[in-house]
């Protein structure tokens, strides 16, 4: 699980640097995760934003990590408005 947070570095107008670590259920095993990113819409009910069926918006970033890395996933999240 999710037991660290998300922290984020290096921002510029149109980029950040986000990564946080992940805590698996058992040692060893790499994990898929998925980042979604979407601009707030007024017409999209709060909720809704990062369901892709309701927001044709998103940015989806999908990262695999594990043991190499101690869970940690980085990404550079680009073209931000």
């Amino acid at each position: 699980g999710f037991y660290h947070g998300v922290a984020s570095g290096d921002p510029l107008t149109d980029r950040v640097i986000l990564w946080t670590r992940y805590t698996p259920v058992s040692s060893g095993d790499s994990v898929n995760l998925e980042l979604r990113i979407a601009e707030v819409d007024p017409d999209i009910p709060i909720d809704s934003h990062l369901d892709p069926d309701a927001n044709g918006n998103i940015m989806i970033a999908r990262i695999e990590t594990g043991t190499s890395s101690d869970y940690v996933a980085k990404v550079d999240v680009l073209g931000l408005k």
